[in-house]
């Protein structure tokens, strides 16, 4: 094999190696996120929002580095579609190929926890909406009951002539 193929190669296995570092980040970070889903912990859960935003904008740029060099492994290797399994060429095209099924699950794991994060949310945004109707009610109920007097010592004047 070429030099030049071996150069993308070994890029593209530090740019997949790379996301896989990130991916292990944001599974980190997603995990943490359920322990501050409680009220008064509104700092630190976005300060770890910004962080795993930081993060997935870091995989954007990677996934366009990764775009590109595999196109270029493809042309210099003239063929069409990124090999898999058995047909892997040699161990770079298998690091690749391990590391792409390693970030699949990394993905599928934070997806996950991510999902049950939404769910908790969600499910204490219904509790406070129930609440804040309660409240509401009560505060209605205390007005139909409790109806402001009116002021025995007040002057009504006309302004009509």
């Amino acid at each position: 094999m070429e030099q030049g193929v071996r150069d993308w190669l070994r890029q593209t296995v530090e740019l997949t190696a790379r996301k896989k570092d990130l991916l292990k980040e944001i599974l980190q970070l997603t995990a943490a996120q359920t322990g501050l889903l409680e009220p008064g912990q509104v700092q630190d859960l976005l300060t770890l929002v910004k962080q795993r935003q930081k993060y997935v904008d870091d995989i954007t740029v990677i996934d366009a580095e990764l775009l590109q060099a595999e196109a270029k492994i493809l042309d210099l290797c003239g063929i069409t579609s990124w090999p898999s399994g058995k047909t892997v060429y040699n161990s770079e095209w298998q690091k690749i190929d391990d590391l792409r099924q390693d970030i699949q699950a990394l993905l599928r794991e934070a997806q996950s926890l991510d999902k049950s994060n939404r769910l908790a949310i969600s499910k204490k945004c219904e509790e406070l909406k129930i609440s804040i109707k309660s409240l509401r009610d009560r505060k209605a109920s205390l007005k139909a009951y409790h109806m402001t007097a009116l002021q025995p010592d007040g002057y009504f004047i006309d302004q009509k002539k």
